[in-house]
């Protein structure tokens, strides 16, 4: 039986680290590309086997839209990173996904 608890890993809870000049993007603002805040980044989920960041985990309490307030998990690929202002941009995601995304609890994966 597949679980993806054997695939992915907690970055938090975990002894990995990020390597050398990659950011750490956990704390970081996540927006949408108008620049509304849709929530911060609480999480990042990593394969342990490549050591690769796959999905982050977004707290959306605090936005700009009204959002429920909730934790979501997004792949990290359509992720923009914007280092110079701490900020993950996620283009493309529409309200209504943002309400339709399950909540996120690792235990449950």
């Amino acid at each position: 039986m597949f679980n993806s608890k054997d695939y992915l890993k907690e970055l938090s809870t975990s002894d990995f680290q990020i390597k050398g000049d990659e950011p750490d993007i956990t704390g970081w603002k996540v927006k949408d590309e108008s620049g509304a805040t849709v929530g911060t980044v609480m999480e990042l989920l990593f394969e342990p086997k490549t050591a690769a960041v796959r999905y982050i985990v977004i707290d959306l309490s605090g936005n700009d839209y009204g959002i429920v307030d909730k934790k979501v998990m997004v792949p990290l690929g359509i992720a923009e990173l914007h280092e110079n202002d701490d900020e993950v941009i996620l283009p493309g995601i529409h309200l209504d996904q943002y309400n339709l995304l399950p909540e996120y609890d690792f235990e449950s994966l």
